[in-house]
């Protein structure tokens, strides 16, 4: 079927069936439309008259030139390049050009290697002027071949992918050869095969000449070499002596100025086997293909560089640790990631329960749509119904206005609830309802919300205990935890606090701007053997002060708080389990000492106190009054 092909100008490796008569110029309604100023709006037109096409011109401002002269009509024959403006296109007319009429006629094709850009041309030689007249049917596979490459270059970024489809796509238009196509890689440029040929695949066998290849990317140029076992140029090169190789093509690759790689094309057909058409047409694939390798490069760069921007934007949402409970936990929240479920996360206090919930959003389908987070012990029953699901003007006493929820805010994306076994019953029946419906209403509203929001949840409590006791509702922790995943405490994962220390000490050394390197080794096992009850939230605080008061390149045991360093805590504990008091005793000793503890490290700050034990501030309050604390 007879196409038209765009080989210069805007569209370049378009092609358009013109086989039932077409029209072409720069209005939306031709069938071929040419993003081009010089092209008039009705520019020229293509009608089949019986067994031959006609050019006809339009009127056109600029004239339609063909084969380099202006015409008002002429037929078209195989090869026929038509000039428009500034597009160039050549005509395919969709037969055998044996069959076609004036068959004496050779189409031959050429490169202009400095503008990228492979025409088409007709040569008046005869038959029995040229030996190669034989291979017209060649020239119009080629064309086709070269109409596919220009195609497949716009359909994929994947840069595997693309090389493939080059390479093949070469092989097919020349007809012959196995090849390979090598990328400079690494700070010494090194080339490295980045796709292979098929055949040479199955034959666990890729024979190159990496003389011909250096010379090629030295030199900067193409080089054919007929017969290179015998070509002077390569004769003492030991590669192609041993492997035999004869008939040797090979290409750089550049784009913007810059040598990406290069093609390399061997012929086992002997020698002779390439010419220097077939060079000519490997220089114009070249061109197209650099610049099509140099785009899907940079497609990659932008996709790395924005990931790397939002997760500076987002926080560093790098998980650290190989221990084995940690990569079961990690496994499940990958696989989780990539799908919409509900999950629950459990651990203690300290875990890295947001993190988990971060890196979970920041995998899944919704990462570029809002992460949102609420602590829900810090907020009283009232607000977090305001702040969950927003409020009407005039709901309750202050809300002057109407405030959107945490559910809107996060409309499209993820919510991760802290601590979600503190909140009340009447919060939890809300909340069941927005969960399963994915709708509710705003306090003091009438009006039903419809959002779709992913929530994760995180608890620090026995939520399954909670729900026998009464005080959850089973049905909401059924709803919540599709996917339970629970996170271990420091203390199960001892084997993760080097390169835990490793990671807070670089993250604080930049932060803080103090030259301090490393941590002695006395200092580091009193951090293995401490029972950090705060878990890695607790060792990023010790570390962090350490890097303040350490006076030195190295963090010492002196720079260590003292409940770390001294071995009181894990004495006294100790002494509490060989005790011979009742078990009762026992545990309010230990939950006296925690509280202790958790006050001290928040300074005080009942709220956080409460949040680092895993319970609610009115619990909190009972128990330092029970315990006569002084807070």
């Amino acid at each position: 079927m007879a196409k038209l092909l765009i080989v210069k100008g805007n569209g370049r490796g378009t092609a358009v069936d013109v086989g039932g008569g077409a029209t072409i110029g720069r209005g939306a309604e031709n069938s071929l439309q040419l993003l081009d100023e010089r092209v008039s709006k009705e520019h020229a037109r293509i009608s089949r008259e019986g067994e031959r096409y006609v050019l006809h011109d339009l009127g056109s401002s600029n004239g339609t030139i063909l084969n380099g002269l202006e015409i008002e009509e002429s037929p078209l024959e195989p090869g026929d390049e038509i000039k428009l403006g500034d597009t160039v296109l050549a005509f395919d007319p969709g037969f055998d050009l044996k069959q076609a009429p004036n068959a004496n006629r050779d189409v031959l094709m050429f490169s202009d290697s400095a503008l990228g850009v492979t025409s088409v041309v007709r040569s008046s030689v005869s038959a029995a002027e040229h030996p190669r007249i034989d291979r017209l049917d060649d020239a119009n596979r080629r064309l086709k071949a070269m109409y596919s490459i220009g195609r497949a270059l716009t359909l994929t970024d994947d840069l595997p992918k693309l090389l493939d489809e080059i390479l093949g796509l070469t092989i097919e238009a020349l007809g012959q050869g196995d090849g390979v196509i090598l990328l400079q890689k690494g700070e010494n440029g090194d080339m490295v095969p980045a796709a292979v040929t098929v055949s040479a695949k199955e034959a666990e066998e890729l024979t190159i000449s990496r003389t011909i290849i250096d010379q090629c990317i030295e030199e900067n140029k193409a080089i054919l070499t007929a017969d290179a076992k015998h070509d002077p140029r390569f004769s003492k090169s030991q590669s192609i002596v041993l492997h035999g190789l004869r008939s040797v093509m090979c290409v750089p690759l550049i784009s913007r100025g810059n040598i990406l790689g290069a093609i390399h094309i061997e012929s086992s057909e002997g020698a002779d086997s390439f010419q220097e058409e077939d060079l000519h047409l490997l220089v114009a694939i070249a061109g197209q293909a650099a610049v099509a390798i140099d785009n899907a490069r940079q497609y990659l760069d932008l996709q790395e560089e924005n990931k790397e921007l939002r997760r500076r934007v987002k926080g560093d949402l790098t998980i650290i640790g190989d221990s084995p409970l940690l990569m079961d936990a990690f496994k499940i929240a990958q696989k989780a990631a990539a799908t919409d479920v509900t999950i629950l996360l459990t651990g203690e206090t300290g875990t890295g329960k947001e993190l988990f919930a971060a890196f979970i959003h920041e995998n899944s389908p919704r990462s570029a749509k809002p992460f949102v987070c609420i602590n829900c012990t810090t907020v009283t029953e009232t607000l977090l119904e305001s702040e969950l699901f927003g409020h009407e003007r005039g709901a309750f006493t202050g809300a002057d206005k109407q405030k959107q929820g945490l559910f809107e805010v996060a409309d499209g994306g993820t919510l991760f609830l802290d601590e979600i076994g503190d909140i009340s019953p009447a919060v939890q029946m809300k909340l069941l309802r927005a969960v399963e419906t994915k709708t509710f209403k705003r306090v003091g509203g009438t009006q039903t919300i419809s959002v779709d929001v992913r929530v994760i949840a995180a608890t620090s409590r026995n939520l399954e205990e909670a729900v026998a006791n009464g005080q959850f509702r089973g049905d909401l922790f059924y709803r919540l935890s599709v996917v339970g995943i629970h996170l271990p405490p420091l203390r199960d994962r001892r084997g993760d606090i080097p390169v835990l220390i490793r990671h807070f000490l670089k993250k604080f050394r930049a932060k803080i701007a103090r030259n301090v390197r490393s941590i002695s080794s006395e200092a580091k096992e009193a951090l293995k053997k401490y029972s950090w009850p705060g878990n890695i939230r607790e060792l990023q605080n010790v570390i962090e002060r350490a890097v303040v008061l350490c006076d030195g390149p190295e963090i010492g045991v002196d720079s260590l708080p003292s409940n770390v360093v001294s071995p009181s805590d894990a004495l006294s504990l100790e002494g509490l389990a060989t005790s011979e008091e009742p078990l009762a005793d026992k545990l309010l000793k230990l939950e006296k000492i925690c509280i202790e503890r958790a006050l001290k490290e928040c300074r005080g700050r009942k709220v956080d106190a409460a949040g680092k034990l895993g319970i609610s501030r009115p619990t909190l309050d009972k128990r330092i009054k029970q315990f006569n604390l002084d807070y």
